[in-house]
């Protein structure tokens, strides 16, 4: 069950509460300077890599290049380059099961053709 009377009251004093926390900041409460800034600085940076249109694997193979060669020059952390390198795999996966998709469909479509009718 929510209780509806608290979130009112919260909300209604959003402003106050806000302002006295950044007080608390300012006046040297490290706890608070910290828990605002949590929630006011982006948790990822944001990433200036030049990477290629993917519309291919091949596109994908070539940004995994730039991403490797980013990760090699200290400009992303490792961590980061891999979660852009998983992106440029995931879109290979896809790009591959495609390629499978439409084989298969090729391959039905020549059995029916070459089927003999009873």
């Amino acid at each position: 069950m929510l209780c509806v009377g608290p979130m009112r009251t919260l909300k209604a004093n959003t402003p106050k509460l806000m302002k006295k926390a950044i007080e608390m900041a300012l006046g040297g409460d490290s706890i608070m300077l910290k828990f605002l800034l949590e929630r006011v600085l982006p948790r990822e940076r944001l990433l200036a890599l030049e990477l290629p249109r993917v519309k291919t694997a091949s596109d994908a193979l070539e940004a995994l290049g730039v991403i490797l060669r980013a990760l090699g020059e200290g400009l992303v952390t490792p961590t980061e380059g891999a979660a852009l390198s998983a992106v440029a795999k995931g879109f290979c996966d896809i790009d591959a099961v495609s390629r499978l998709r439409d084989e298969v469909e090729a391959l039905q479509n020549e059995m029916r053709e070459r089927a003999v009718p009873r």
